[in-house]
């Protein structure tokens, strides 16, 4: 073995050979991914890894907090005109028909959540219910920017085959 002064610039983790072939095989307590949308954009996505790592930690109300957050930030990128509350950002895309009834539906379900989640004083969302707005951002985040960008992807594919 080989002892290293404090002004070495070599990393002794690099040079040892105890440590040469070791490698970390399950950390504890074991971390959980998040649920990645790579096709939505990177301020949309900011929040909602921050809502999935707050799900993944059992902070169920930061998590509705974040996924609200993803949600409006999302709003912002169909509809980059539209401005005011979350709630009438959401009556605009329904009114102007921009988006289906359903994905209002979602939309409307993480932002209620979200609501009670910040203000409500003696609200404290279980797990179930955080699932729930989890799954409805999930869904909508899928909708608004991964389907688009796979049926591009396909196009794309397809004019190269011909």
């Amino acid at each position: 073995m080989t002892i290293r002064s404090r002004n070495s610039d070599s990393n002794p983790l690099e040079t040892d050979e105890r440590f040469s072939e070791q490698a970390v095989r399950t950390t504890y307590p074991s971390k959980k991914s998040a649920r990645n949308i790579d096709a939505a954009p990177d301020n949309v996505l900011k929040p909602y890894i921050e809502a999935e790592t707050s799900f993944n930690s059992g902070l169920y109300s930061a998590a509705g907090a974040m996924y609200r957050k993803a949600m409006e930030r999302a709003i912002k990128h169909i509809n980059p005109d539209a401005t005011g509350m979350l709630n009438k950002r959401i009556r605009e895309l329904e009114n102007n028909s921009i988006l289906p009834h359903p994905m209002i539906e979602l939309l409307d379900q993480v932002r209620l959540f979200g609501n009670d989640s910040m203000h409500e004083e003696e609200y404290d969302p279980s797990k179930e219910e955080c699932e729930a707005a989890r799954e409805f951002a999930f869904l909508f985040l899928t909708y608004a920017f991964a389907m688009p960008a796979l049926v591009a992807e396909a196009k794309q594919k397809l004019a190269q085959e011909t």
